[in-house]
Parts: C-alpha cells; sequence; structure tokens
C-alpha cells in the first residue's frame, strides 16, 4: 500500500467535432472513462540504492492483484493496467529517488468491487455512486428482471 491518496478524477471518453459556421464544438459521449495516471514519487535511503531499485523493479513488474491502494483510503482502490518506473537519482552515494507512473483505469473501485455479492430473491441493491458495470452470475431456473443503470432486462 501507499499512502498519501491522490483524488484523480478521470474525463469521459467522448469524441470533440469541430464545427464551422457554428457556436462552440459539439461533443459526442462515448461512455466511459479515459485510462489516467497516477504518479507517485519514491525514495529510499541503502548502501547500495542500485541494488534495491533493481529488487523494486521486479516487485513492481510481478504484481499480481493489479490494485493500487492508498493507506488513507483503504476501501477503494485503483486498477492499475501499466506502470512506468522513471530512472533513479542518486544522492548524496545512499538515496534513491524516483517517480512511478501508474496507468488505471478512469474509475475508483470499492474493495469488494472484485467479489461476488449474494443477492437472494426479492432483493434489490443499490450503487450510490457512480454507474455500475456489473459482472453478473445467475444460477437457478424461472425467470429473471434485472435493472441495471435504468436499464430493464427480462
Amino acid at each position: 500500500m501507499i499512502s498519501r491518496s491522490p483524488y484523480i478524477y478521470s474525463s469521459k471518453n467522448k469524441n470533440i467535432i469541430n464545427r464551422l459556421c457554428g457556436d462552440g464544438d459539439l461533443y459526442e459521449d462515448l461512455e466511459g472513462r479515459k485510462d489516467i495516471t497516477i504518479p507517485v514519487e519514491c525514495n529510499f535511503i541503502a548502501d547500495n540504492p542500485k541494488e534495491v531499485f533493481r529488487r523494486i523493479i521486479h516487485w513492481l513488474n510481478n504484481i499480481e492483484d493489479n490494485k493500487l491502494i492508498f493507506t488513507d483510503d483503504p476501501r477503494w482502490f485503483y486498477k492499475v493496467v501499466d506502470i512506468e518506473i522513471g530512472t533513479m537519482d542518486i544522492k548524496l552515494k545512499r538515496k534513491g529517488e524516483f517517480t512511478i507512473n501508474f496507468i488505471c483505469r478512469g474509475w475508483q473501485y470499492f474493495e469488494d468491487g472484485d467479489n461476488f455479492i449474494n443477492i437472494e430473491n426479492g432483493d434489490m441493491l443499490y450503487n450510490e455512486y457512480d454507474k455500475a458495470k456489473p459482472l453478473i452470475y445467475l444460477e437457478g431456473n424461472g425467470e429473471i428482471a434485472v435493472n441495471i443503470n435504468g436499464d430493464r432486462k427480462s
């Protein structure tokens, strides 16, 4: 986990159409959000900073859950899709400084966003945040009606 949580709001995916002889541009909503970049400045002190930096690079390139969690907001995470590790500067022979750019999906996810939520027959689940794109697993037989983001499916 990393401390000091920035709150980065991603802009919508949109196509901007320049119009001649008209006031302003036309914006076409393409749905979803653009990926965001979250820069995290890092530093450490070690007798051999180059060796420590190599171990940090190895660790970052082998993280399996792809979640970026900040200690001051531990119930929320960003889904990391790529990382860019900057070059390390060495100060006073022992201090290493570098920046990691985490490229993430444009949403923040609640801690149970990757877990199944069991909904019993007749129960409702309400999302009080942004639009949801749930993955739904259904088991059983009979009829079902699902309403997601105001779109009812039967």
